[in-house]
């Protein structure tokens, strides 16, 4: 379900606002997508935001952009482990090797 409280883009990566989400059924998203050199273009998309309702896929469709998170991450050991298990049991006070800058999209996981 489309939200005027997310943020989005088209497939092709175009940059889209959302001005409502409760049109007239059958399109009931709408908005605007910027082309540059051009400007903002109206349009309108199902409630999945599809721009075609039924067809596979549009570049003009459209695509969450999920908050991108920053930090930084501490590194202690220099060792490479096959699994999570094994890299949890070598956990100790050692001090630190490396401190590594890191930006994910939320929900990638750490």
């Amino acid at each position: 379900m489309i939200s005027k409280d997310k943020t989005y883009k088209t497939r092709a990566g175009l940059d889209v606002r959302i001005y409502a989400v409760d049109g007239m059924s059958g399109e009931p998203v709408h908005g605007a997508i910027y082309h540059p050199g051009a400007g903002w273009s109206l349009q309108s998309w199902d409630e999945r935001g599809s721009f075609w309702a039924g067809a596979e896929k549009s570049e003009y469709d459209l695509i969450e952009v999920k908050p991108r998170i920053k930090g930084w991450v501490n590194v202690y050991f220099s060792s490479v482990n096959k699994t999570k298990q094994e890299a949890d049991n070598w956990l100790s006070s050692s001090p630190r090797i490396a401190c590594i800058p890191v930006e994910f999209e939320e929900g990638e996981g750490l």
